[in-house]
């Protein structure tokens, strides 16, 4: 059985809406996981505060580990890794050599299409720069 771990970002306020935001992107995955035969063998979150330097040290720590015990990193769409492309490539290459990739619950992709989507991506970015 392949394993993963489930990744919630959200922003919050003085409200409970960014904790709502991540019990809902937690659900949606573990539903993902059961209804795929994946095994959740964690979860972690990034709560940005309104106003703070969002730091996300949860997701640093993830892509840091040297050597992970899981298969894939199941989040609930693919913005819950990040807005920077050049980070998020950068992040997800580094993942894919320890072998873990990153599904969406919300938009599933096969592990080609996913590969040639990011290549889509990285392509747009880097137009400028030729």
């Amino acid at each position: 059985m392949k394993t993963a771990i489930i990744y919630a970002r959200a922003k919050a306020d003085l409200s409970d809406f960014g904790l709502i935001s991540v019990q809902g992107q937690f659900q949606t995955c573990k539903a993902y996981a059961e209804k795929n035969d994946i095994k959740i063998v964690g979860l972690f979150s990034d709560i940005h505060l309104f106003g703070n330097k969002p730091k996300y040290s949860n997701w640093r720590n993830i892509v840091n580990t040297k050597k992970p015990n899981y298969d894939y990193i199941l989040v609930y769409n693919n913005s819950r890794v990040g807005r920077d492309l050049k980070k998020v490539l950068k992040d997800r290459s580094k993942l894919k050599e320890k072998g873990v990739r990153i599904i969406s619950a919300s938009e599933p992709m096969s592990e080609d299409e996913a590969d040639l989507f990011y290549t889509i991506m990285e392509a747009m970015n880097n137009v400028g720069n030729v």
